[in-house]
């Protein structure tokens, strides 16, 4: 089963009402509102999506969760290298 986590190299400043990621080089900054990073936190320990997402939906009420938006939402975690894979095995 693919497990994922935070990027090793980004860095997370907290503030009260949102979280900045920095990449490395510092060539680009993500803004997270306390949803995003609710989700991106799941990842601090490596963990499938599935797992994941099975811990956010328990965080919300049925009527508030929206599987495919939060799907997608760690879809484009993946695609701007906030979250990476750390084991392939399983």
């Amino acid at each position: 089963m693919k497990k994922y986590i935070i990027n090793p190299d980004y860095r997370i400043c907290q503030n009260n009402d949102v979280s900045i990621v920095l990449t490395s080089d510092m060539t680009n900054i993500y803004v997270l509102g306390v949803v995003e990073y609710l989700i991106v936190s799941c990842f601090e320990s490596a963990i499938s999506e599935e797992s994941a997402i099975d811990i956010i939906k328990k965080k919300f009420t049925e009527e508030s969760f929206d599987e495919n938006e939060c799907k997608d939402f760690i879809g484009e975690l993946f695609d701007n290298n906030i979250l990476v894979l750390v084991d392939d095995t399983n």
